[in-house]
């Protein structure tokens, strides 16, 4: 993915999660970018309400997915992204099915 459109992407999904009902104010957005075969950041520190935004720039698809499948997002296909309420506080890490050494 080059940069100008990588730069798009990113600056597209801050807007988003910067529109959020006053209710929500205490709550963070984290983004987490798929890139290069790696997560980034490798892990997530969240507290209950916040959201995880895990987007996809890579050339390839990923899943976000923790051990024992205890959750999983699916295929999370190039250019796209998808969000994790998060529903417990803790520091989260996240592999991809497709390539498990992806972290």
């Amino acid at each position: 993915m080059d940069q100008v459109t990588r730069a798009l992407a990113v600056l597209f999904f801050t807007i988003v999660l910067s529109v959020h009902p006053a209710s929500a104010q205490h709550t963070k957005k984290i983004l987490v970018e798929m890139t290069e075969s790696k997560f980034v950041p490798e892990t997530v520190s969240a507290n209950v309400g916040d959201t995880v935004v895990f987007i996809n720039m890579d050339a390839s698809p990923h899943t976000v997915t923790q051990a024992l499948r205890s959750l999983d997002s699916g295929i999370v296909a190039t250019n796209t992204a998808w969000l994790l309420k998060v529903d417990a506080t803790g520091t989260f890490q996240f592999y991809c099915r497709f390539n498990p050494a992806m972290r």
